[in-house]
């Protein structure tokens, strides 16, 4: 994805397809989303972005390695394997996790003994 593309997403509100998030949301919220997407049609999470749509960038160091194991390894069940993209634009770096609809439907959020879809 180029800058300019990433500009024209923005320029739109959040939809069924596309969350705007910073990477210091707690990973639970991050796994909802997730498994939403995973249980509805697909759609694409934008990282170092905030809810008014301005590019904040991903502080959090090692982000994708800490998203793949904390994130998809502790609070999402069946696994799902994303799409990671990043990208750096002048404002700071986004990361894209594109998540396609899913194909052993039901997906879960573990927290704790507990799984919610």
């Amino acid at each position: 994805m180029t800058y300019q593309e990433l500009l024209e997403i923005i320029a739109n509100p959040e939809n069924s397809k596309v969350e705007f998030k910073l990477d210091s949301e707690r990973p639970e919220r991050i796994a909802k989303e997730i498994v939403a997407f995973a249980n509805f049609r697909g759609g694409s999470i934008f990282f170092g972005i905030d809810k008014d749509r301005n590019i904040k960038g991903i502080n959090r160091e090692n982000f994708e390695e800490w998203l793949m194991d904390t994130v998809f390894g502790r609070y999402i069940t069946p696994s799902i394997i994303p799409i990671y993209e990043e990208i750096n634009t002048p404002e700071g770096r986004v990361a894209i996790v594109t998540i396609e609809q899913g194909i052993h439907k039901l997906y879960y959020v573990k927290e704790g003994e507990r799984e919610t879809p």
